[in-house]
Order: C-alpha cells, then structure tokens, then sequence
C-alpha cells in the first residue's frame, strides 16, 4: 500500500507545546479540545505583526525541529516498512520549513523510510492533503485533524 504519515500528532505531539506557547503570549486559556492549527482564524483580535512576531519566536526556538517522537511510532514506521508498505510525509508544515523537517526526520532516523515529503505551499491543509493523496495515489492518509482526514478520503 501507499501510506501517507503526517508528522505533527501523529508521528509527534505539537499541538498541545503549540497551544500552550500560545496561551502564554496572548494571555489567553484556549483550552487543547478547541485547538487547532489555524487558531488565529478564530482569534481576529490579534493584530497580524503579533502573529509574525510569535510565529519568529517559535523559529528561534526551533519549535518544529525539537518535536520528539511519540511512544511507538518509530517501531510503527519501521513495520510498515519493513513488510514493503511506500511511506510518503504529507505535513501541514509550509514549504519554508522544509530544511527543518529534513533535519528532524534524519536526527530521529525516519529519512529512509519514507520517498518524499509533500509539504503545503499556500494552500490550506484539507486542501493540500486531498491534492498530495490524489498525486500520490495514496491508499490510506494517517491524519489527527478531522477535518482534513474528511477532505482526503473524498478521493
């Protein structure tokens, strides 16, 4: 089979680091349950240079890069794998931080398991992750947002 795998909570928890850094800049007590990646979409509130401003903070702190892996996954990979499943990277993360995924992947030793990595570029994630699953004629996507799991098993 070809078996897409996307990084953040599935391979690694970010969210939570994510919402709890995001809590802390702007005073806020969003609780996990009504987290989601795009949380400035239902905060209008916070003005666009705050936004930049956190999302550089998260950079230098290399955020993406210090993810580890979850319980279990590298041994789940390593399986599928091993019994001749393709694996391919299909992340919400953008294009810019390609470099860091790369990095990460190889320190945690994952890089040669998978073929590629679809990374978005603009588009949003259900959006995105339907096109990878077209492109790459994906049998099964492992993916934590409903929302986007819904888009991709349309095709």
């Amino acid at each position: 089979m070809r078996i897409g795998i996307d990084i953040d909570d599935v391979m690694t928890h970010s969210l939570p680091e994510f919402l709890d850094a995001f809590n802390r800049r702007f005073g806020l007590k969003v609780p996990v349950a009504e987290a989601r990646w795009e949380i400035f979409r239902r905060h209008p509130e916070i003005p666009a240079d705050a936004i930049a401003a956190f999302f550089e903070e998260l950079y230098r702190a290399d955020f993406l890069g210090s993810r580890s892996l979850l319980p279990g996954a590298r041994e789940g990979i390593e399986e599928l794998h091993r019994v001749g499943h393709r694996l391919f990277i299909i992340t919400g993360r953008p294009r810019r931080d390609r470099a860091i995924t790369e990095r990460w992947m190889e320190e945690r030793g994952l890089s040669r398991f998978f073929e590629a990595i679809e990374d978005r570029d603009g588009l949003d994630a259900p959006l995105h992750k339907r096109r990878a699953a077209t492109l790459l004629k994906l049998d099964v996507l492992l993916e934590d947002e409903y929302e986007v799991a819904v888009a991709a098993a349309a095709v």
